[in-house]
């Protein structure tokens, strides 16, 4: 079953969480980069169904270099040219307002 342990609420929390951490300036840009990531993998068991969370959730895949899902993220920022860590916080992003256009009774109740 898709996510039965995480709430939508849990979901929004994690990704806002992963969004928000891309822009810490207290941590160095690879901490960034790992928070960013350990929110986002934790905001979804598996992969999400068909539709516009799923093609969100597969660009930040693409974004990191697509490794197989359910294998450890392992990023570096120097690996990451300025239009690649670009790329990923843009994903990050749009996965949250997909999730958020998904979800909207999760801000209803808010």
């Amino acid at each position: 079953m898709y996510d039965d342990v995480l709430t939508p609420a849990d979901r929004r929390e994690r990704l806002t969480g992963a969004v928000a951490a891309l822009a810490d300036l207290d941590r160095s840009p690879q901490e960034r980069l790992d928070r960013a990531l350990s929110l986002f993998r934790r905001a979804f068991r598996d992969e999400p169904p068909a539709g516009p969370v799923r093609d969100a959730f597969r660009r930040v895949y693409e974004a990191i270099g697509d490794p197989p899902y359910g294998t450890p993220i392992a990023v570096t920022v120097a690996a990451l040219s300025a239009d690649e860590r670009a790329s990923v916080a843009a994903a990050l992003v749009g996965l949250l307002v997909a999730v958020v256009l998904a979800e909207p009774d999760v801000a209803a109740a808010a």
